[in-house]
């Protein structure tokens, strides 16, 4: 495996169509998006309903009754694969999760649940898992920043925080 320079190269490097990896990725976005908008549309007033009371009532259960992650609340409570991660971030359920609680308020002194096939468990240490996390994360804006696009001058702090982590500690909450 190359360099995280050779990796964004590859990513920025046009097609025989001129288009780039970013390019591709965002006309799939784009058209999923619409086939999931053809879908709503084709639905009458009735399933439209129930189709907004089956998501609002397992968003509920997952983030306000269990306070589940969001891979939680998208493999357990509703039952997704991994694909389904990334379409919950382009819908904006992401955004919509982490409005509801910060990290320190959702796993402070209290056990984390893994989805079953991912060592289905309680985890008792959350605070190490966060740290663990953090640092992580940590690591991955510090490499952005080494090898960022000629184009882009973000610092490390900078990407985390377009990312909404906290990884740096400028919020009270994080230790």
């Amino acid at each position: 495996m190359g360099t995280m320079k050779d990796i964004i190269d590859i990513i920025n490097r046009p097609d025989s169509e001129g288009k780039t990896l970013a390019d591709r990725l965002e006309e799939s976005k784009q058209a999923y998006a619409s086939s999931a908008d053809a879908f709503w549309n084709g639905l009458s007033y009735d399933d439209r309903l129930k189709a907004f009371y089956s998501v609002c009532k397992r968003i509920h259960k997952g983030d306000m009754e269990d306070r589940g992650s969001y891979r939680y609340v998208l493999y357990t409570v509703f039952g997704f694969g991994p694909d389904a991660y990334s379409i919950g971030m382009d819908c904006g359920y992401l955004d919509i999760h982490n409005s509801i609680y910060t990290d320190a308020e959702m796993y402070k002194n209290r056990p984390i649940f893994l989805p079953n096939g991912y060592g289905s468990s309680i985890v008792p240490n959350a605070d190490e898992l966060q740290r663990e996390r953090d640092e992580a994360r940590r690591t991955l804006c510090e490499m952005y920043a080494q090898h960022q696009p000629p184009a882009s001058k973000m610092t490390k702090e900078d990407y985390a925080a377009e990312l909404g982590w906290d990884c740096f500690g400028t919020k009270e909450e994080t230790k």
